[in-house]
């Protein structure tokens, strides 16, 4: 019963984990009509219908990580496993750099049982979720420097988003909610850095 239990769980993990992959997919659509069909067809349920037109899409570009991924995502929605892993695994290959692939690959292993893969995949999507973080915050920090507040708290917002124990791109969002009059916000953020680097 507890093994159930856990399996669902994984499942409902892995699934809300495919969900969030579909973005980078949504802008490459535009160039491959089948992965817009497939990404449609994802987001309808309709998981077989969503492994064909991916397939249709790879036929036409074998060279779309995103195509594999959204392909994997049906695969892994359809309990198709192994399949997904390969599409996965694929799409690591074309964009070594793509956490979200590492993640989902990583969601797939754990269904599996394939634990310690799991694992690596996992840390390995974090570390690249952390240097993307870290990018934000530079680019947000340059924004200020030009005095651009708005696009600064954009490129803060993507930092804490992926990495929400980053202090420094809270202080930094706290200086540029404070140029732009949103002081509840600065308030927060600065509470918030001080609660993550308190000295």
């Amino acid at each position: 019963m507890k093994r159930t239990y856990s399996k669902i769980f994984l499942i409902c993990l892995s699934l809300a984990f495919l969900l969030a992959g579909l973005a980078p997919a949504r802008t490459k659509a535009a160039d491959n009509p089948w992965l817009k069909q497939g990404t449609d067809s994802f987001e309808a349920g309709q998981y077989a219908d969503a492994v064909s037109a991916c397939t249709k899409a790879i036929e036409q570009d074998p060279n779309d990580a995103g195509a594999y991924k959204v392909r994997g995502n049906a695969l892994a929605a359809l309990g198709r496993y192994r399949q997904a892993l390969r599409d996965y695994t694929k799409a690591i290959e074309l964009q070594p750099e793509d956490a979200q692939a590492y993640e989902q690959r990583g969601n797939v292993q754990a269904s599996l049982g394939n634990y310690e893969p799991s694992k690596k995949d996992l840390d390995k999507a974090e570390e690249l979720k952390s240097k993307m973080a870290s990018a934000h915050l530079v680019k947000g920090i340059e924004h200020e420097k030009l005095g651009e507040w708005e696009a600064a708290i954009a490129e803060l917002q993507k930092a804490t988003a992926l990495n929400p124990g980053l202090a420094l791109a809270y202080y930094n969002r706290e200086i540029a909610y404070r140029q732009t009059g949103q002081y509840e916000n600065a308030l927060k953020d600065a509470n918030k850095a001080v609660e993550l680097a308190p000295t």
